[in-house]
């Protein structure tokens, strides 16, 4: 593995670490980070050197994670009948603060960008989702929103979101992922930093709110390999017993 000093993105984000406070950051089980020793695709934590059978992580790390939410069923689809489509636009309405706009909605029913939609297999109900901007051509792709109801907050459904999402695009064969949200959603920054993004941008005046300390945000970029399992098992695990995103 090519060990490196950081780059000038990763001293970016373990100054974000350093503002945000380690305790509340959950990297690995006691957030035991080496600062001179970092992978250089994305900060790996003490556990970068675990050698595991790529075939069993292909198979099994997904699996970790469904795990943990069995009576979520997770699906993958650009395609939105009216009535999800209503649902999710509503609890866009009630999670997140930001204002989308009407194009943003008809995008996603017009198959543009692509959905992750999480049900409650017992109530039939859609307690999360994602939406994913991607370009085929480029081998890029945004990630536009990722939201968890509130009455399904705390069960690690936005690490299980996130899996799925880097399961698909790696299906895709994307390179480069990225993302950009409010710099104050400190559980944002620790759920993309978890899963290997680094901070590449920090926006000014992004966003329009009263309150001008919340219209700051960060631009996160992640690059993907298909075959680095081990990679996404170890971050996977960290999530599991890290934060309760």
């Amino acid at each position: 593995m090519l060990i490196c000093q950081p780059n000038e993105a990763m001293k970016k984000t373990f100054s974000l670490l350093g503002r945000v406070g380690s305790d509340d950051i959950s990297l690995s089980d006691d957030n035991d980070i080496d600062k001179n020793k970092l992978d250089c695709d994305s900060q790996l934590n003490k556990y970068h050197n675990i050698s595991i059978p790529s075939i069993f992580i292909k198979n099994d790390c997904n699996n970790l994670i469904t795990s943990i939410n069995k009576n979520v069923q997770l699906t993958f689809t650009n395609i939105i009948n009216l009535n999800m489509f209503q649902i999710i636009r509503n609890h866009f309405s009630t999670i997140f603060k930001i204002h989308y706009t009407d194009e943003f909605f008809h995008n996603i029913y017009n198959g543009k960008y692509y959905s992750i939609v999480g049900v409650d297999k017992e109530t039939k109900e859609i307690v999360c989702f994602s939406q994913i901007d991607i370009d085929k051509k480029e081998k890029t792709a945004k990630i536009l929103a990722i939201g968890v109801v509130n009455e399904y907050q705390g069960r690690k459904l936005g690490t299980q979101l996130m899996n799925k999402v880097l399961e698909e695009l790696l299906v895709f064969g994307i390179k480069d992922v990225s993302v950009t949200f409010q710099e104050v959603n400190e559980i944002a920054v620790k759920l993309y930093l978890k899963f290997g993004f680094y901070i590449d941008k920090e926006i000014e005046e992004y966003y329009n709110f009263k309150n001008l300390t919340e219209n700051k945000a960060l631009l996160m970029r992640k690059t993907l390999n298909s075959n680095n399992w081990a990679h996404n098992l170890i971050q996977t695990i960290s999530g599991c017993f890290g934060s309760r995103s």
